[in-house]
């Protein structure tokens, strides 16, 4: 199931973009 965690993953980044940058 590691894809579906790494597409949460990018879905997270997606979302929240800010999160990354911090």
């Amino acid at each position: 199931m590691a894809d579906a965690q790494q597409s949460s993953a990018v879905a997270s980044a997606v979302i929240f973009p800010d999160a990354i940058d911090e």
